[in-house]
């Protein structure tokens, strides 16, 4: 029975009392043979009367909200019309959340104060009518995560504000910035975390310099965005480590710190000057410098700046300046070719080469290790490598990265390969470029608890048993992109665990695929991943905080410690292991996705934590640990305005969650269970479409009531359709044990 009230229409003191109630639809409505008036709730809303006030309120209940009840729109689409507060309610719950925002109440004017593991999400779409706008100055958390996805962020002086010495880290995904005015999209002038941006966009309507870290220590990685998208007169202040990859940068920056190391990879566009201070070491790639009458750069820094492949076009008499060292490779000037005197210039380029460190038949090293080593001595720089099998165990070095050339699939005929165990430096930054590697244990290897920064583009491993990084202590950065596993055969049967680390690293992964085989891979920092693939069991162990993307799973995925997260449009395909087990202390949120296995259960564990799922496809087997607390929300059901999510069984038997709905499709009976957990108010419907029909079966202490029978208490009772298309909407009446039949469609058996 729906909740709901009574309005007398009997006389009051008026004398005429309640003549008629009109809703929004369906025109007046009269009072009956006995002056009332009935105000009825549904299953998604409770209408309450206040005899004190007059009033009757009519509001939604949890269950209205099958997602999340964060939904930020317009009055009748959604349960919020403010963003800050959906924050606040989502703060309040104590889980991670996500506060997800309409465009269609754009924009959004507000000075929001935000919170860890609070992330919000707007639209995807880059056009100007389908984005996301929030108009004002936020306070972001001094420490944790904020995660943010395609929004509008537009401010006045400063998109994100704060004085505090904040370790927080900001992940942005497909965001645009826009300062009206002049200031920062980041006023952040102590903060000491990290900032990683992917696919964003900085507008050029007012004067915006970025960053604003004067005095902190904050870490910047930008990849596939735009900074600006012409000259402006206006400075970023940087003072932490540096990674740009495919950028266009219109602004000045002033990069600084101590002993940061700036790495300014491939397809990098700078329009205005670039200085650098402090004692940061610089290492610019396969970039371009169009800065019109300013110098390209300007070099203040005790530390080096090492340009290969460069193209500089400026018309200032000295094009270089400042009285830092400068490592000049193969760089073109367009115009001007000048270099300050003060400046202490090197030059590496040989014939046709940007780098004196080139290994291999026609170079000036023939083993890899002889040119690692000149250029560590020499404050560091690139080493090329020319096509071949090198078999050698590197040491390596800070500053010393490795570059290889395009075409480096082993499949393909593999141009470059190094067959060996390699040690990273314990801290600085190195990278990897277009180089297959090749261990019969592991590629990379260490005890050392490294804080070293780690980048790999366009590589590839083939580990006969072991991982790729087998770094259990490590604690710094670790990047992956366009990386691919070998195949197994190729050249020898893999069984790669990809990553070993339970020493918190973080890991930064896209558009790549790690691990192969049974070997069980190992994480424990932030993890964010994106169109990637891990193809070996996983364990997301204590100190994970995860966020997932387009992401497939090959072999069983393990949360344990207190390892939290969100998975969404993922993959997880256990074969005949489960998919899932869940033995983590912490919430996990899995939405959008499909999960094969013909395990049963598919999803196991017995963690404490609970395990939300919503809009899940299960392909074999769809049962869920009885031990496991477990949420279903629907994504779909929220954006279409209610309903709760619907599992098809189509297996002999499954495990029933609350406020879920099950489909039997089986030519046989398919058995459902009822859950042990069960709240007061909590629904379930059972509908058949195979001819096998259903049947619910019960626990111990459970029983179902039906019409004017009960069914027999514990594991003897039941309740069976007789008829392939019967159907059954049960409500829990007492906690976890007794359950009412609010509808039921054909005859039902009761045992």
């Amino acid at each position: 029975m729906s909740q709901g009230g009574i309005a007398s229409g009997g006389t009051g003191p008026g004398g005429l009392g309640i003549q008629t109630i009109t809703g929004n639809t369906g025109g007046a409505i009269s009072p009956d043979g006995s002056n009332n008036i009935n105000v009825t709730g549904t299953t998604l809303y409770t209408a309450t009367g206040n005899a004190g006030t007059h009033t009757i309120t009519i509001n939604p209940l949890v269950n209205a909200y099958p997602v999340t009840p964060y939904v930020v729109g317009p009055v009748g689409q959604a349960g919020y019309q403010t963003i800050q507060s959906a924050i606040n309610a989502a703060q309040a719950s104590g889980v991670n959340s996500t506060v997800y925002i309409l465009p269609q109440g754009s924009p959004y004017t507000e000075n929001l104060t935000l919170y860890s593991n609070v992330e919000l999400k707007g639209s995807i779409g880059q056009v100007d009518n389908q984005f996301v706008q929030i108009i004002g100055t936020h306070t972001p958390p001094t420490s944790g995560q904020f995660t943010s996805y395609g929004i509008w962020y537009k401010g006045t002086t400063a998109c994100f504000s704060s004085n505090a010495v904040g370790t927080t880290t900001f992940n942005f995904f497909n965001v645009i910035t826009e300062i009206t005015g002049v200031g920062y999209t980041f006023n952040l002038p102590n903060w000491n975390g990290q900032i990683n941006i992917f696919d964003y966009l900085q507008e050029d309507t007012g004067t915006n310099g970025f960053l604003n870290n004067a005095s902190g220590t904050t870490g910047v990685v930008v990849i596939n965005s735009a900074i600006g998208l012409t000259a402006k007169n206006a400075t970023a202040l940087i003072n932490g480590a540096v990674e740009w990859d495919n950028m266009l940068i219109a602004i000045k920056c002033q990069y600084g710190g101590t002993g940061t190391y700036i790495n300014i990879n491939g397809g990098c566009l700078f329009l205005n000057t670039q200085t650098f201070t402090g004692s940061s070491f610089s290492t610019i790639v396969n970039s371009s410098f169009q800065t019109g009458t300013n110098a390209a750069i300007v070099n203040n820094s005790s530390g080096q700046i090492s340009l290969n492949e460069v193209n500089i076009s400026s018309s200032a008499v000295n094009v270089i300046q400042g009285t830092g060292p400068v490592q000049l490779g193969n760089v073109d000037f367009n115009t001007n070719s000048g270099i300050s005197s003060t400046v202490s210039a090197t030059y590496s380029r040989a014939i046709g080469r940007m780098t004196p460190y080139i290994v291999g038949t026609t170079g000036t090293f023939t083993t890899i290790q002889a040119a690692i080593n000149a250029a560590n001595a020499n404050g560091g720089g690139v080493v090329y490598i020319q096509p071949g099998a090198y078999t050698e165990n590197l040491t390596l070095f800070s500053g010393v990265d490795l570059y290889g050339i395009s075409a480096v699939s082993q499949n393909q005929g593999v141009s470059i390969s190094i067959t060996g165990t390699h040690t990273p430096p314990s801290s600085g930054h190195i990278g990897f470029n277009s180089i297959c590697f090749i261990s019969t244990t592991n590629v990379f290897f260490s005890n050392a608890a490294g804080s070293t920064h780690i980048v790999f583009l366009n590589c590839e491993s083939a580990v006969q048993n072991g991982y790729f990084l087998n770094l259990p202590n490590w604690t710094g950065i670790l990047e992956i992109f366009d990386n691919n596993p070998s195949t197994a055969g190729a050249p020898f049967a893999v069984n790669d665990g990809g990553i070993n680390n339970t020493g918190g690293a973080t890991l930064f992964m896209f558009s790549a695929a790690v691990g192969s085989g049974t070997n069980i891979m190992n994480l424990s920092g932030l993890v964010v991943v994106g169109q990637a693939s891990i193809n070996c069991p996983v364990n997301f162990k204590n100190g994970s905080n995860i966020s997932v993307q387009d992401m497939q799973f090959v072999g069983t995925v393990t949360f344990s410690g207190n390892a939290t997260g969100a998975f969404d449009t993922c993959n997880f395909y256990g074969g005949a292991s489960p998919a899932i087990t869940m033995s983590s202390s912490a919430a996990i949120r899995i939405s959008t996705s499909t999960i094969q296995s013909t395990n049963n259960p598919a999803i196991t564990g017995t963690g404490a934590g609970v395990l939300t799922i919503g809009d899940i496809t299960f392909l074999n087997n769809s049962n869920i640990s009885n031990s496991l607390t477990t949420a279903f929300v629907s994504t779909l059901a929220q954006v279409i305005g209610g309903g709760i999510p619907v599992v098809t069984v189509g297996g002999a038997s499954s495990n029933m969650a609350t406020n879920t709905a099950y489909q039997s499709n089986n030519v046989l009976v398919v058995s459902l269970l009822l859950p042990n957990v069960a709240n007061v108010g909590d629904i379930i419907q059972v509908f058949g479409l195979g001819a096998g029909g259903w049947k619910i079966t019960q626990n111990a202490g459970q029983k179902i009531h039906i019409n004017a029978s009960t069914t027999t208490v514990g594991l003897g009772g039941s309740l069976a359709s007789t008829n392939q298309f019967n159907s059954v909407t049960l409500r829990c009446a007492v906690t976890n044990t007794d359950f009412t039949a609010v509808s039921s469609v054909g005859t039902i058996t009761v045992v």
